[in-house]
């Protein structure tokens, strides 16, 4: 497991867990503007930056979903919130939609996204993790 790989105890990697859980709705408070606009960039008006730009927005949306991935055990003691499997295609939709730099698909996987980010950010908060 992934606790062992690094050396830490079960309860030691849950507390870090949650650390880092309760810092992903700061990141949203970020993020989604970024993206709302990033979404109407790619499709209606693409500037010289705007894949520069989103591409660091894309990484710190793969950041909330490995803090997710590795938290599953503690967002889903209480009953499945979040779906590896759904997680999974979500980040794969979005990373193809980049690489073909479709905008009008990029736009609607961006936006899919930003939705994902605003339910993520009001479960963590129904969470009270302290």
């Amino acid at each position: 497991m992934l606790q062992e790989e690094n050396g830490l105890t079960y309860e030691e990697y849950q507390n870090h867990a949650v650390e880092l859980l309760k810092k992903i709705p700061l990141y949203t408070k970020q993020l989604i503007p970024a993206l709302d606009t990033m979404a109407d960039e790619v499709d209606h008006d693409r500037q010289e930056d705007t894949m520069a730009v989103l591409a660091v927005a894309i990484d710190s949306f793969d950041w909330i979903l490995e803090v997710l991935a590795h938290s599953l055990p503690i967002v889903n003691e209480e009953c499945e919130r979040i779906n590896l499997e759904k997680l999974n295609k979500l980040r794969r939709e979005l990373t193809n939609a980049l690489v073909f730099e479709d905008g009008e698909t990029l736009a609607r996987q961006i936006r899919i996204s930003v939705t994902f980010l605003h339910k993520v950010e009001t479960m963590i908060l129904e969470m009270n993790l302290g």
